[in-house]
């Protein structure tokens, strides 16, 4: 037999029966004036010490007389006589438990009897669900006192939303509300994995997976496992990590000492000889080296660094750029900045130049256009990367498809500037000059300031922009628009 207890203020009302044995607990401020005249000072006691609350949202409230409770409404009707030992709150499923001569039952929020005092014990898992506890043990029954599970069990306890395990010989299973048994009870432990449809498994301290469906995809095999993106498992066993599908076929031997996350699409996986990179779109190891020679370009790009030298490779392994440059930075769509011998160029796939190495600078594109610094003197290029305005300028601010273009590179000289204007492919439609210029406001809607190609790298800021340097091997931040 289960022992109830009724509220936190269990106490309060002990106190109040030493004060008036007989009196009957009710919330003052909801009860009828009429009815406060018949109780007096005992009533401004409870209020001043308990400030007591509806049991339930019908505003039913409990009584109490020779030790046994009952339930009142807020017009003074006696809806259950005093009769129960204790009478619980109500849940958050709108459930109390009532106790009578030992046996128990429920009450909804209508103080109506939905499961009769009859019980040995109830639980409440679910709106309309019960573990019930008969003399043999633990049965899953609905408010019509159905059975929905066969079986007796030990224990069964609410899982996940319409999932409820179930416990016998100091075993798991788990069932649907339905009655359905996807698992019997064989398994030490069972976990949810977050938001899907997988559980984990645990049998003699080894660890497998079993869909809802009741489809054990992999066998209790393994000490950790580790739920990836595109349905993909880290697992470990005997101290090694690999990589499986959530079918159970391997992507990856196991084979790892240890891994980390490059970025949300890589992962490196360790050897005690190599380092191996393992692409998350792709779903296989894409390269391997002897030492961590991978850095993220972006999602889809990833830069090798081989003897002193770095180059460029795609998301499934497939060569973009040769390990030829000291650096590689994004451009536009599949094209590249690289930097080779102090000079930088336009490079794409095959390391195929669309603009030499000339460049002592190359900004990223800001809207379709990217400034270039040729012989100390600024010019534009367009994503296209066509010179739009050639190096003959000490200082541009682009603003969207707008530029300030300066002759002089000190800005409180009153030296004249060339307001420059682009279409939304780059292409040159205005310049104005206008000498002794100190502030020009140009008329029109201000552009999207942001990069216009489809794939952005991560690493450039609004102001600034991050950079590896494979000479020093160390990382840097540079602006964007001047390059220093």
């Amino acid at each position: 037999m289960r022992k109830l207890y009724l509220s936190k203020h269990l106490y309060l009302r002990k106190v109040l029966d030493r004060l008036h044995p007989k009196l009957c607990y009710l919330n003052m401020n909801s009860v009828p004036p009429t009815l406060k005249s018949n109780f007096g000072l005992a009533y401004l006691i409870l209020l001043l010490l308990s400030g007591f609350i509806p049991i339930s949202a019908q505003s039913y409230f409990p009584i109490k007389k020779d030790n046994l409770w009952g339930l009142m409404n807020q017009k003074g009707k006696v809806i259950h006589s005093p009769q129960y030992e204790a009478i619980s709150a109500f849940d958050i499923y709108g459930y109390a438990t009532v106790q009578k001569n030992g046996k128990v039952g429920i009450l909804n929020t209508q103080a109506r009897i939905v499961l009769p005092v009859s019980f040995e014990d109830v639980r409440i898992l679910d709106h309309g669900l019960f573990s019930i506890k008969n003399n043999e043990g633990w049965v899953l029954m609905n408010q019509k006192q159905e059975k929905l599970v066969h079986g007796v069990y030990q224990e069964i306890k609410k899982f996940d939303t319409g999932l409820f395990l179930l416990k016998k010989d100091t075993l798991w299973g788990v069932a649907k509300e339905n009655g359905t048994i996807i698992s019997k009870p064989q398994f030490v432990e069972i976990q949810k994995v977050n938001d899907q449809q997988f559980l984990v498994i645990n049998e003699k301290r080894q660890k497998g997976v079993l869909h809802e469906s009741g489809k054990l995809l992999l066998i209790p095999a393994y000490d950790e496992l580790l739920f990836l993106k595109n349905g993909l498992i880290l697992a470990k066993a005997n101290s090694q990590w690999g990589i499986l599908d959530r079918n159970g076929l391997l992507k990856t031997k196991i084979r790892y000492k240890a891994f980390d996350f490059m970025s949300d699409h890589y992962l490196r996986l360790y050897t005690y000889e190599e380092t191996h990179l393992f692409s998350l779109p792709c779903q296989r190891v894409i390269a391997a080296e002897k030492v961590n020679n991978f850095l993220p370009l972006s999602a889809n790009f990833v830069i090798i660094k081989k003897q002193g030298k770095i180059g460029l490779i795609d998301f499934c392994g497939q060569p973009v750029l040769s390990s030829i440059y000291d650096e590689i930075l994004w451009y536009n769509n599949n094209t590249f900045r690289v930097k080779k011998d102090g000079k930088w160029g336009l490079a794409q796939k095959g390391d195929e130049l669309i603009s030499p190495f000339k460049y002592d600078h190359i900004s990223p594109l800001m809207s379709q256009l990217a400034l270039f610094r040729e012989a100390n003197k600024v010019g534009i290029l367009n994503a296209d990367a066509q010179e739009v305005v050639t190096a003959h300028y000490a200082r541009i601010a682009l603003d969207g498809n707008t530029a300030k273009a300066y002759q002089n590179a000190k800005k409180t000289d009153a030296a004249s500037v060339d307001l420059l204007k682009f279409d939304n492919q780059g292409n040159l439609t205005g310049d104005i000059s206008i000498q002794k210029h100190y502030k020009v406001r140009i008329g029109g809607g201000k552009q999207n300031n942001s990069n216009a190609s489809t794939e952005q790298s991560t690493y450039i800021l609004p102001k600034f922009e991050w950079f590896y340097d494979s000479e020093t091997d160390r990382w840097g931040l540079r602006g964007n628009q001047t390059g220093d």
